[in-house]
């Protein structure tokens, strides 16, 4: 997903936002071709990231091989800890705390603070469905917790 950015000092650059719910072997030249691409097709520096939601031990940020030397940036849900995210208090980041450091223990906060928050109700389902989804790719029991719950419409009641 290729996000134009400007800087306040009037720069002008794309940050190449790969996501991906598992490391791959092949997540570095795919990075690769799509950083190429866009370079080519808008004439813009690019700043490649790959926003990865599950943890591996594979994790690579650079791709070397003949005179290819390419870098980029990873950011891991799994390496964030979940309590500080959770002291920010966003309800849009709490559909993310399962994938987190220490994200089981504040699930049911977080679904609280999306719960507790002043945004509509569709917006707050939605939330919570994303949560649920996200969540399943850490655990099976945190979305049929969250799901039974939701069935029930009694938040963080189990």
């Amino acid at each position: 997903m290729p996000v134009r950015v400007r800087t306040r000092d009037g720069r002008v650059f794309l940050v190449l936002l790969e996501v991906q719910s598992r490391w791959g072997a092949d997540v570095p030249l795919r990075l690769l071709e799509y950083d190429v691409r866009h370079r080519l097709h808008t004439g813009l520096s690019v700043l490649p990231v790959v926003l990865l939601l599950t943890p591996s031990p594979n994790v690579v940020e650079s791709f070397e091989d003949g005179g290819i030397r390419y870098r980029f940036q990873v950011l891991s849900f799994a390496a964030m800890d979940a309590k500080k995210v959770m002291d920010l208090g966003h309800p849009c980041l709490m559909p993310f705390v399962g994938l987190m450091r220490g994200g089981k223990d504040h699930f049911d906060r977080a679904e609280q603070i999306i719960y507790d928050s002043g945004l509509d109700r569709r917006d707050k389902a939605d939330l919570l469905t994303g949560m649920a989804l996200l969540s399943g790719l850490v655990s099976k029991d945190l979305p049929q917790k969250l799901l039974n719950r939701r069935r029930c419409n009694k938040p963080c009641q189990a």
